[in-house]
């Protein structure tokens, strides 16, 4: 299979104890484009985001001039001829034209032309994973020869939990397969499930929501690691991967299939239950905890830190590089502050006022990174912004940025994570901006316009010039030109 869309030459191989990955056959720099996997081999959305996005590009859907399925009534298109996006309210929508109001119904008529029948007919449509499964074996038997995607990894042994699930998951899918498209037998239809599991990619809307489940041929090719050579960013019915650092020549090229911000023990749990192999990545080795787990701040360096970013198990000793004022609560309620900040309860006055005491008191000695201190950052960003609190919104926004500072996973001036949240700060900057009506000081206004280049510049480089985002960012440029302009006279 030919990996081509990209910047550099990586290549599709055999790799010892991995069956197959994708290999480097050239020195890349950080941040570059290595694929571009536009449209998936079969895709399906979820029921509830049937009516809002267009099951051909999977672009938002304006409701006034959406098309439905006339047969099933269920599915739903843009009327795209030449696609063009606009956003309004943060969203981003499909410009339409008149001279081919159906080119994405047309595009997926192929596929939908024979599910089209049995949807009206079932009392509840079947989960996207079954629907897109559907598609790929009728396809399988229209082509009358062996799908590419047979050959595709798939996982060895079932639970007894899982063969009941792949057994109930295979009766709804012979119900709407004709007996020639259905597997010859529940064993294979296993394995099919299986392989559906361990290769498929979520489909991301422009806001990163979840919106449905797909099979990108190429991006499934790739191994995944704890600590990725690569990031993975869907956009709609494309998939693009970049470097995240320098990769050598004959390296393997490597992305998560995780959020390489869980804890070690989830990750570990995760990649065994759903891909059934144990990660020997340098941060799920025995000896080592990655920076996620540290107590120590990063860049300190400890004397048996093999690399910067990997931090010793947490042992008493190392309390006792703490300061002394830290090292009794530590001690005593570390393990009890750690869990309330990962939780991030925030639903009653008292579990809030838990958490602040935890993040004033672990905050000063977590590494910036750390899977709890994030998720509290996160938790109580999501409760300020709920409650219009925008100045200890932004507090945390500014935190979270801050550490990814810290964070060797996101050194790339590419990487998606830094260009959301340069663009996150920046809108909630401006949401303080309007609150005051306007009414701040002309260093604040730098100070956001400041923000505003930062994302434009991230944003562009993270995920092209015609991103949706990138229009946004624009127009906040603009207003700051104008209110600076109006209230201070700067050009």
């Amino acid at each position: 299979m030919e990996l081509t869309g990209g910047q550099f030459d990586i290549r599709v191989k055999a790799i010892p104890g991995k069956g197959r990955g994708v290999v480097a056959y050239e020195d890349i720099p950080a941040g570059r484009l290595l694929l571009r996997d536009s449209k998936p081999y079969a895709a399906a959305l979820t029921e509830e985001h049937l009516g809002r996005y267009c099951s051909g590009c999977f672009q938002r859907l304006d409701p006034q001039k959406r098309l439905r399925c006339s047969a099933c009534r269920i599915i739903y298109y843009c009327s795209k001829e030449e696609l063009a996006l606009i956003v309004v309210d943060q969203f981003t929508y499909c410009i339409y034209y008149a001279d081919d109001p159906s080119k994405c119904q047309r595009y997926d008529w192929s596929d939908h032309r024979d599910e089209c029948p049995y949807w009206p007919k079932v009392p509840a449509l079947p989960a996207p994973r079954t629907r897109m499964l559907g598609r790929m074996l009728r396809r399988e038997a229209k082509e009358g020869k062996r799908a590419v995607w047979r050959s595709l990894h798939k996982s060895d042994g079932f639970t007894a939990a899982e063969e009941k699930m792949y057994g109930m998951l295979s009766m709804i899918l012979k119900a709407i397969l004709k007996p020639e498209e259905f597997p010859s037998s529940f064993n294979e239809c296993n394995e099919l499930w299986s392989m559906m599991e361990t290769n498929c990619f979520c489909v991301m809307d422009d806001q990163a929501n979840e919106i449905g489940v797909g099979l990108w041929l190429k991006s499934s090719t790739f191994n995944h690691s704890c600590l990725p050579s690569c990031t993975i960013v869907p956009r709609g019915d494309t998939l693009i991967i970049r470097s995240q650092w320098p990769i050598c020549k004959g390296e393997e090229v490597t992305i998560s299939y995780l959020d390489t911000m869980m804890k070690r023990e989830d990750r570990i749990k995760s990649l065994q239950d759903g891909y059934k192999f144990t990660c020997t990545c340098k941060v799920c080795s025995d000896k080592v905890y990655d920076i996620t787990e540290a107590w120590i701040p990063y860049p300190k360096r400890l004397e048996s830190s093999e690399h910067p970013w990997i931090i010793p198990r947490l042992d008493f000793k190392w309390i006792e590089k703490i300061q002394p004022k830290y090292q009794k609560v530590v001690r005593e309620r570390g393990k009890e502050m750690l869990e309330t900040m990962y939780e991030g309860n925030t639903s009653t006055p008292d579990s809030r006022e838990r958490l602040k005491e935890a993040m004033d008191t672990l905050g000063p000695i977590l590494h910036p990174r750390h899977t709890s201190l994030v998720s509290a950052q996160h938790h109580w960003m999501a409760w300020c912004r709920h409650n219009e609190d925008w100045t200890g919104a932004l507090e945390m926004a500014q935190a979270i940025a801050s550490g990814q500072n810290n964070d060797p996973n996101l050194q790339t001036p590419n990487h998606p994570a830094r260009a959301n949240y340069a663009l996150l700060i920046t809108t909630i900057k401006m949401t303080c901006i309007d609150v005051c009506r306007g009414n701040v000081s002309r260093e604040f206004l730098l100070s956001t316009r400041e923000s505003g280049e930062r994302a434009y510049s991230l944003l562009e480089g993270a995920y092209g010039v015609n991103y949706s985002k990138i229009s946004q960012i624009k127009e906040i440029l603009q207003i700051l030109d104008m209110t600076l302009l109006s209230r201070f006279g700067d050009k």
